[in-house]
């Protein structure tokens, strides 16, 4: 409609009799109350009219600084920097707004909640995401020539004063001593709650299964059997209780179960039975009838040459000795000779 008589319509003209007028139905005027205020008056005459300009009474305010395209006074939130405009790729986490559309930087997947992973502190302010942060081979080695984690622990000194490596000083007999790493001991403190912002379906406000854990809280927000302070079935796959443990290791001794998997090598994972006391890395106490070491050996051949200790029915005389073997043993009379 034709308010103003400037020429130009707004775009709602209706005629008298209620139609249409086809040609100026798609105006042009952005104020058609106004007279003055219409697509040819250009009044700081920097080349756009007084509805495409920000300020027409400035000659500036439509300049496009850093040449990407878009003016400041319009969507440009940046005019300095070519890389931010309404048409950069975003680069979420760190604090710049590339793509000019005011949303959180640290909200990704747009579900109202910033990441825990980024958004918050490190106690080393250099640190800006909790992997970064909590990194252990961030720290300082007893030889302080060595910066890394890895050349740290892999260095040390042995007794003889020559041997270079570990195997090398076991080789010679001498004794090792290794340097060591101490992390850095970095601690994040998160000011995002979304523990995964890649999905905007999982977050703090999120109970999916209805089973009263969130879906940061709940290991598996699609199943309401499944929960931290859930039953747990072992050996099944899957992780009831959300504990994030292995499944196949119901002693927690850090070793899964021989028999439950093709992988694994605790001869004892019964918790209620021992079994934290014995896998592949425990000491092997002799003659108690316990495979403490699960290796699968006899108990009662301490010298491993196959013959069990005459002490406990075996022929072998001397248990502590491997090169003692069963010569010795007097099948008659059931008896080693006297010492």
């Amino acid at each position: 409609m034709i308010a103003n008589e400037d020429g130009y319509s707004n775009g709602f003209h209706i005629a008298g009799d209620m139609t249409w007028t086809p040609e100026l139905e798609f105006g042009t005027d952005c104020d058609d109350d106004e007279a003055t205020v219409n697509p040819d008056v250009d009044g700081d005459s920097d080349g756009f009219n007084v509805c495409e300009d920000c300020d027409d009474a400035d000659d500036t305010d439509m300049n496009d600084e850093d040449g990407d395209g878009y003016f400041d006074c319009v969507d440009d939130c940046d005019d300095s920097n070519a890389d931010i405009n309404p048409g950069a790729i975003e680069v979420y986490y760190d604090g710049v707004d590339q793509n000019c559309d005011e949303w959180n930087d640290y909200d990704w997947d747009m579900d109202g909640e910033t990441s825990s992973m980024h958004d918050g502190t490190c106690s080393d302010a250099s640190l800006t995401n909790q992997e970064d942060c909590e990194d252990d081979s961030l720290g300082t080695c007893s030889d302080t020539s060595l910066t890394n984690q890895e050349d740290c622990e892999d260095a040390g000194t042995c007794s003889d004063s020559i041997s270079l490596t570990a195997e090398a000083c076991e080789i010679a007999a001498g004794t090792w001593t290794p340097e060591t790493w101490t992390p850095a001991g970095n601690v994040w403190t998160a000011n995002g709650t979304d523990c995964d912002d890649q999905d905007d379906e999982v977050n703090t406000a999120s109970d999916w299964d209805e089973d009263g854990f969130n879906g940061c809280d709940d290991c598996d927000d699609w199943d309401e059997d499944i929960f931290p302070g859930a039953e747990e079935i072992w050996y099944d796959g899957v992780d009831q209780d959300c504990a994030d443990d292995s499944d196949y290791d119901q002693d927690g001794d850090g070793f899964d179960a021989a028999g439950n998997t093709w992988w694994g090598d605790d001869c004892n994972d019964d918790p209620y039975a021992g079994g934290a006391a014995i896998n592949p890395d425990a000491e092997e106490i002799w003659y108690d009838g316990v495979d403490q070491d699960c290796d699968g050996e006899s108990d009662f051949d301490q010298d491993m040459d196959g013959l069990d200790s005459v002490d406990y029915d075996g022929t072998d005389c001397d248990d502590t000795d491997d090169t003692v073997d069963d010569t010795d043993y007097d099948e008659t009379t059931m008896e080693c000779p006297a010492q």
